[in-house]
């Protein structure tokens, strides 16, 4: 244990309450199915919500797999709720009837966010068919019982191209709230790699959610893997929960988040999960310990305890990273991100500013060549039109600003 505890909190916490689930999703990080073995049970998830609780946790988000699996989550929301934490839950929603939907709405759960991935025919593909339906209904149940609903959305090749669409069926579906997260390479969505976004993708991406937040009627977000320090950063982060900074402040893995397995691992964050420096074996080089022998507090606070994150050296960053005007306070970005693109944790490839800079280069590059290309040709007596191609010289070329229609 340190002799004097560390500045850092666990108050946002997301806790993997069982790794079961009733769908196989083909872009789950988690690749979710069955349960884990030695799950917590009551008891010590209980102790957990007290534990987190003496260690100044403000949100707990229940998750999975699918968490209403588990037939006590109600009591361990109920156990939270009661030492003062916010609760909230993170569900496919196809499990969602009307006795269920009113329990929640009695447990004291702020809200439950609902995973929606495009109109229809794009979530069935994803999610199975006749998920979209089931969802939907499981989202009427829960407005009917009174219960705040935000639609999640997984960012990927098939739903950036129907970011409206998607945006207006939250709407539609009652929605207070809808919430963008980058797909990343982990789980199923390995398999699957065609699917993810390019970097460049954010050029458009970005703007068109910006412009969508700025009009909207329900509340717009992203997720901290998306970013960062663009011209919509402000826009983007606008009065973040818990009044935290309109702006990326870093990874918060491991100084003010918490990840919890369902069998007790803890973690900075569930969303790192790549293995690193060539670890095999099924060790997992982000777990910091071990809830069913340890107390949070003792992995909390232990001596090189989430050292990536703590203890980061910014001369390490790497690429564009390296020497950014944001290092200071960006610090690399998104470590799930730059993990499960990269295997390392030094730069995160999918920042707005890099892409952008990278761009306006190009751009620079391409002006320069041709206008080498149009020195050459002219110094052999040739012309070159806008568009490269070649121009016969003479009278009937047209003067500058003449009709050549």
């Amino acid at each position: 244990m340190l002799e004097q505890p560390i500045p850092y909190r666990p108050h946002y916490c997301v806790w993997e309450l069982t790794l079961a689930c009733n769908l196989r999703c083909g872009h789950c990080g988690s690749s979710a199915g069955a349960p884990r073995p030695e799950e917590l049970d009551t008891a010590q998830c209980v102790d957990v919500v007290n534990q987190l609780a003496d260690l100044e946790c403000r949100l707990i988000t229940l998750s999975g797999g699918e968490p209403t699996l588990r037939s006590d989550w109600e009591e361990i929301a109920r156990a939270a709720v009661a030492r003062g934490v916010t609760v909230n839950m993170v569900s496919n929603g196809t499990t969602i009837t009307a006795e269920l939907a009113g329990r929640m709405a009695t447990s004291g759960l702020a809200n439950v966010g609902i995973s929606i991935d495009g109109p229809q025919r794009i979530h069935d593909e994803v999610r199975g068919q006749g998920t979209f339906q089931r969802t939907a209904q499981g989202m009427m149940q829960l407005q009917r019982a009174g219960v705040r609903t935000a639609v999640l959305t997984h960012l990927d090749q098939s739903t950036a191209a129907c970011l409206p669409e998607i945006h207006q069926l939250a709407v539609d579906l009652g929605a207070v709230a809808w919430r963008v997260q980058l797909g990343k390479p982990m789980g199923r969505l390995c398999e699957n790699r065609h699917k993810l976004l390019r970097p460049e993708d954010l050029l458009t991406v970005l703007p068109t959610i910006a412009r969508l937040k700025q009009s909207s009627p329900i509340w717009v977000d992203v997720g901290d893997s998306i970013g960062y320090f663009g011209p919509y950063e402000k826009t983007l982060r606008r009065s973040a929960w818990g009044n935290m900074r309109d702006q990326w402040t870093g990874c918060q893995a491991g100084r003010f988040a918490i990840g919890i397995e369902s069998d007790g691992g803890v973690k900075g964050c569930l969303s790192l999960q790549a293995r690193l420096d060539g670890c095999e074996g099924g060790r997992d080089p982000f777990r910091e310990g071990d809830l069913r022998t340890q107390r949070l507090a003792e992995i909390w606070f232990a001596s090189g305890a989430f050292a990536f994150n703590r203890e980061q050296d910014l001369e390490k960053l790497s690429g564009a990273c390296r020497g950014c005007r944001h290092q200071t306070s960006c610090r690399g970005g998104a470590k799930c991100v730059a993990a499960a693109f990269t295997g390392a944790l030094t730069e995160d490839p999918y920042c707005y500013h890099r892409v952008a800079r990278l761009a306006s280069r190009r751009v620079r590059v391409a002006q320069e060549v041709r206008r080498g290309a149009a020195a050459a040709l002219f110094s052999l007596g040739v012309g070159v039109t806008l568009g490269g191609c070649l121009a016969p010289v003479g009278p009937e070329q047209p003067e500058p600003g003449a009709d050549a229609s």
